[in-house]
């Protein structure tokens, strides 16, 4: 196939959206135009084998004629003008696309990993602590983000309240499983990543700030933290109580990425917003609510007249943010986290935490502020009783395990059953 004026053989011309080219006695209009860079999706049609013609997602528009035909299995003709692109075109895929879907029965996101704000990779993990490699389901975990043990100490659970398993008869015990393979992790060093020569300074060592970090440094931009205590864990460490075991994975990444940690700083005291936006190409204010020294399980509060005399404005619980970019008022300032939303769980912060990171790193680098574009997730909302039986058939149908040490973690036989209880509900090609 080839433009026109190729000669060779015996050759039928068309237009393909006003384009004069040739193609091959014989061939089909989808062939024609993938020859001549016109870019028609498929999705029934497969190279070699004949066309099914059967899902219309490939749909073409002929002048001449009254009804569209789907360019697989369409024939080329002479002079035939071909339109691929024009809004009748677009809207039949469309809804091709949408009555295929209609009848789609299936979960493409596993539900678990849908529900957890921090996006850590709930069902890989289990496959990988079935088939008995334990290191590498913490790795993967890790490799998300290595505040991952820290959240399976504080987690409220919302992936096992999304489990398919939690209305019939126990969810998967997600979070035990994640704790056994954080337990047996194989962390590897953090690999050298480019420099951008952007410096951006974090302004707060909790769960938030450090996975914004973490990912800033993963993204090649230079990156301070600042804190006003004297370690890393902010609310989740001095409130909750957790080790300062569970925040090393993160620490250990900032340094060996060549992040810095600054310990005692604390804004608008001894930590000038001026002097680090003099030094620094980007500010991130991931304070946390830290304000309120009460008990346990008292409200803390973001302290609003801190961030009034650093001149950023204010609205409802925190700073007042730009939706998409997370800028503050002050040119070259963001703010994430319970500073702009309030108190909140430390799966939502990590998860704030890593998309303030990456809008920041599209800042930085001089991308234009865009929505992102989330992929096609069809989920089969709620089962049937029939269909809830089906699909715990695929599973298991062993009671939910429970280590058989009270404050243990699972044994090895232990999470082999619990992981088997799984029904495996994601799709295994939503990525193909």
């Amino acid at each position: 196939l080839s433009p026109a004026g190729d000669r060779g053989g015996n050759v039928t011309r068309l237009y393909i959206d006003g384009k004069l080219v040739e193609a091959p006695d014989g061939a089909t209009v989808l062939q024609a135009a993938r020859a001549a860079g016109a870019d028609i999706p498929t999705l029934c049609y497969l190279e070699g084998e004949p066309a099914f013609t059967s899902c219309f997602v490939c749909v073409v528009e002929i002048a001449g004629r009254a009804r569209l035909a789907p360019s697989c299995g369409l024939l080329v003709e002479e002079g035939m003008r071909v339109i691929t692109n024009s809004p009748r075109v677009l809207e039949a895929r469309r809804e091709a696309i949408e009555l295929l879907l209609s009848d789609h029965v299936g979960d493409c996101e596993a539900p678990c990993r849908g529900a957890c704000p921090a996006g850590l990779p709930v069902p890989d993990a289990i496959r990988l602590i079935s088939a008995g490699k334990t290191a590498e389901a913490g790795a993967a975990l890790l490799n998300v983000t290595p505040l991952a043990p820290a959240l399976e100490m504080s987690c409220p659970r919302l992936c096992e309240r999304a489990c398919r398993r939690a209305p019939g008869g126990g969810a998967v015990a997600i979070r035990d499983l994640c704790r056994f393979a954080l337990d047996r992790a194989l962390v590897a060093a953090p690999k050298a990543v480019s420099t951008s020569g952007r410096r951006v300074a974090v302004i707060g060592a909790g769960p938030c700030g450090l996975a914004a970090a973490v990912d800033l440094l993963r993204a090649g931009h230079s990156c301070d933290v600042y804190d006003m205590a004297s370690e890393a864990g902010g609310a989740l460490r001095f409130g909750a109580g957790l080790p300062a075991a569970a925040f090393a994975p993160a620490v250990k990444t900032i340094e060996s990425l060549g992040g810095a940690l600054h310990w005692g700083r604390r804004l608008g005291a001894d930590l000038s917003l001026d002097a680090l936006r003099a030094t620094h190409d980007a500010v991130l204010l991931a304070l946390g609510a830290w304000e309120g020294k009460g008990p346990p399980g008292e409200a803390r509060k973001v302290d609003i007249g801190l961030l009034r005399g650093l001149g950023i404005k204010a609205q409802g619980k925190g700073a007042a943010v730009e939706r998409v970019t997370f800028a503050t008022s002050v040119r070259g300032v963001f703010a994430v986290g319970e500073v702009v939303s309030g108190e909140n769980h430390a799966a939502r912060a990590v998860g704030a935490g890593r998309r303030a990171a990456e809008a920041l790193d599209g800042w930085l680098r001089g991308a234009p502020p865009a929505e992102k574009r989330k992929p096609v997730n069809v989920v089969m909302g709620k089962l049937s009783a029939e269909e809830a039986a089906t699909l715990l058939a695929k599973g298991s149908p062993s009671a939910r395990v429970a280590p058989a040490a009270v404050g243990a973690g699972f044994t090895n036989d232990e999470a082999l059953r619990e992981a088997a209880r799984c029904l495996r509900c994601d799709c295994g090609k939503k990525d193909a």
